[in-house]
């Protein structure tokens, strides 16, 4: 079976602006791409001709519903492609996916994609703008007696009024009988910051100062550099990379900090109400709304309740520890304590005021003021 090849073509600022993309099929491709007000998911697609197996478009369809239902649902999401599909002018029944201004009848294909479209809150944007027929014809067949809108630009509704036209371009030669279709849409890209600035793992080095651990390091640095001068391979590269794989194995990375007085079993709850918060934010069933949004309320108040625990028993601890410290009198750790309590040294200037009322800058003022 024969296919179209899938591609995304992007000028270089756009391309700093994706975040992935992936090649699902022969006919499908998605990318998502950073934005300032929302991320951008498109999905490019090839849809099977009118005339195609009923089990072909039926495979097709279901998936792109799959792939529908993994976008994100605060993501502005753009479907475009050749869907080889007849929309039509007439709307009736299907005002919330479309306007009037297609043209033709609808065929089969095209109620497969109305359903689709219904189902998910898609709108097709060929249809919502009013322009010329000659503007709308996206296909002419190769004796140039047919002419059809089959391809289409499709966006969430939500975000309709971010969409200032759809049309074609005419006149433009690319080796195809397709017209190109264009659209304008109001979204500000933006360089995406987890891709450019992602942060370097960093090596463990306080684990330097256990002697043994200092010993293991210097050792296997030793046989690692001895290799490379008998196999006469010692350049600035080589080195770098034999003191990496070094401390990788013998100090390992720094681990994420995490407060020391929530509990294993406190964090482990933390992590199961992420769960079911991806979950709830990800469904599009309203049944599955409310049961996810109920069991994510009843585990966020159990979180609470026993982070304040957790909270409660760690304060209980530090004031023994410094009773403690008193009785031994050991000031430092008395010290410590009393600064963890209260959240540490804070300068707090005095607010100093004259006679009239007026606040009080200068120190030598403040100081005669208050003398």
């Amino acid at each position: 079976m024969l296919f179209r090849s899938m591609a995304i073509l992007m000028r270089g600022e756009v391309l700093k602006s994706m975040i992935e993309w992936k090649p699902i099929t022969e006919r499908i491709i998605t990318a998502r791409f950073y934005s300032r007000f929302a991320k951008l998911t498109t999905i490019v697609c090839y849809a099977p001709t009118e005339d195609a197996e009923e089990d072909e478009k039926d495979h097709f369809y279901q998936q792109l519903q799959q792939i529908i239902r993994q976008v994100p649902r605060h993501d502005m999401l753009l479907l475009m492609g050749d869907l080889n599909t007849k929309i039509g002018s007439s709307n009736k029944s299907r005002e919330r996916i479309m306007s009037v201004h297609g043209i033709g009848v609808m065929n089969n294909n095209g109620e497969m994609l109305a359903n689709l479209f219904y189902e998910n809150d898609l709108i097709i944007g060929g249809s919502i703008f009013q322009h010329k027929t000659i503007h709308k014809y996206t296909w002419t067949s190769p004796d140039g007696n047919s002419k059809n809108q089959i391809d289409h630009i499709v966006i969430n509704r939500r975000w309709r009024k971010s969409v200032i036209g759809v049309r074609t371009i005419r006149g433009n030669r690319v080796g195809s009988d397709h017209q190109l279709l264009m659209s304008k849409i109001k979204l500000k890209l933006m360089r995406n910051k987890k891709s450019d600035n992602v942060r370097e793992k960093m090596f463990d080095n306080k684990r330097l100062k256990d002697p043994s651990v200092n010993r293991e390091f210097q050792i296997e640095l030793k046989n690692r550099f001895s290799i490379l001068q008998e196999k006469g391979d010692v350049t600035i590269a080589t080195i770098n990379e034999a003191v990496r794989q070094t401390a990788e194995k013998t100090i390992g990375y720094q681990q994420k900090h995490r407060k020391q007085w929530i509990t294993e079993e406190t964090w482990n709850k933390i992590e199961n109400r992420k769960k079911i918060k991806a979950k709830w934010m990800q469904t599009r069933s309203d049944r599955l709304k409310d049961q996810l949004r109920k069991q994510y309320n009843e585990m966020d108040k159990d979180v609470k309740y026993s982070a304040q625990k957790d909270k409660k028993k760690h304060v209980e601890n530090l004031a023994t520890g410094a009773e403690e410290a008193v009785q031994r009198q050991d000031m430092k750790s008395l010290y410590r304590v009393t600064n963890e309590l209260v959240g540490g040294y804070k300068n707090v200037d005095s607010l100093v005021k004259d006679k009239e009322g007026k606040q009080i800058t200068e120190e030598k003022e403040k100081i005669k003021r208050t003398s």
